[in-house]
């Protein structure tokens, strides 16, 4: 589902990521493990459009990663960073309901079937118990 070939990622001068090659196939689990400074952010910023790589592709479903609409690649990636500043009194239920709205029409509002995929999303990321928990 992404391949990056041979990607070059950094900060104005400061290379962070040289040559870097991976595939992710759909359904598969990933775990990213390094040293503070290492680029694990850095690598997920770019794998997420957040960041263009300096160098090499990056590839979803055999297509640019650049040239995916903002609302189609919403439905296929999604990242939420540690650093976020989630808004004032939402719940981690509500936030999870965030990643449904790519999935909506303009004005659909929450259903049957969000309230399912919110509940197997909670569910398998252990965070059914703080649901109700603000953010």
């Amino acid at each position: 589902m992404i391949r990056a070939e041979h990607i070059q990622v950094g900060y104005d001068e400061k290379i962070v990521i040289k040559d870097l090659s991976l595939n992710i196939h759909k359904g598969e689990v990933v775990s990213i493990l390094g040293p503070n400074g290492c680029g694990k952010s850095t690598l997920l910023k770019t794998l997420s459009r957040v960041l263009k790589p300096m160098k090499g592709s990056i590839l979803v479903e055999n297509n640019p990663i650049h040239s995916i609409g903002t609302k189609i690649l919403s439905r296929k990636i999604a990242m939420l960073s540690q650093h976020n500043e989630a808004p004032a009194g939402i719940t981690v239920k509500e936030l999870v309901y965030y990643g449904r709205l790519p999935h909506k029409k303009w004005f659909e509002t929450k259903n049957k079937e969000d309230e399912t995929i919110i509940e197997w999303a909670l569910t398998h990321t252990g965070l059914k118990d703080y649901k109700d928990r603000l953010v």
